[in-house]
């Protein structure tokens, strides 16, 4: 495999999203999409993230040198061009969702909203994750989050 990138997830606390993508010699880049400073809303800001764990993760998947050049190219804009960071919008999971649209790949995983599987508690945060090739969706419930 040339060109491939890799999409991690974890699962623990809120949950997060990464991506690792890599080159024709086997160097990589890694990263994912905080808030700053650690709140539900505010500054983003794009990390190197290789020592993050995970539990999950898509596999590698083949590229084309395009591709891996526009997510280089992406990832060194949203590092210089952050943003705001929401929760619930403009998240990890977002930044990793642009990056494979930007290369024409569809994302591993689609946001699936189950009303009645939702807490009574509105301090429960939803994290939801389902994968295409594994198709079983995970639920998890943080009992106390705030927000």
């Amino acid at each position: 495999m040339d060109y491939s990138y890799e999409v991690f997830v974890d699962h623990a606390d809120l949950g997060h999203a990464f991506i690792k993508f890599t080159d024709v010699n086997g160097n990589s880049e890694t990263w994912g999409y905080y808030s700053r400073d650690r709140v539900p809303q505010g500054i983003g800001e794009l990390r190197p993230d290789s020592t993050h764990p995970y539990d999950w993760s898509s596999g590698p998947v083949e590229i084309t040198q395009e591709q891996y050049q526009q997510m280089h190219d992406y990832a060194q804009w949203v590092y210089n061009h952050s943003g705001d960071y929401g929760l619930f919008g403009n998240n990890c999971v977002e930044f990793v969702e642009d990056m494979l649209r930007k290369t024409n790949q569809l994302p591993y995983w689609t946001d699936v909203t189950a009303p009645d599987r939702l807490p009574a508690e509105p301090a429960r945060v939803k994290v939801v994750v389902a994968s295409v090739m594994q198709p079983t969706v995970e639920y998890g419930y943080l009992a106390n989050a705030s927000l």
